[in-house]
């Protein structure tokens, strides 16, 4: 009878690297930094929808720019603070 015995090295296949994981990770830490670092640059002022339309109705408001998800508008200066 045939006896094996283990006196040369092992030929098992080399384990395939994990590319999945990696990229999961690396991922997963820019999205953590989007929201860690804020955007650069001066944000402009946000205010409620009804208090942009009560300045409208007032007179208070020189232009408006409307798009799909804001609205930018100027004030018309203030008569008691000329120069502002």
């Amino acid at each position: 009878m045939p006896v094996e015995t283990n006196k040369g090295p092992s030929l098992k296949a080399p384990k395939p690297r994990q590319f999945g994981g990696g990229l999961l990770i690396l991922i997963t830490l820019l999205l953590v930094l989007n929201f860690v670092i804020p955007s650069f640059g001066p944000r402009p002022p946000q205010i409620a929808y009804s208090d942009f339309v009560t300045q409208v109705q007032a007179g208070k408001v020189d232009r408006a720019l409307v798009s799909n998800d804001r609205i930018e508008f100027t004030m018309k200066p203030d008569p008691e603070y000329p120069g502002c």
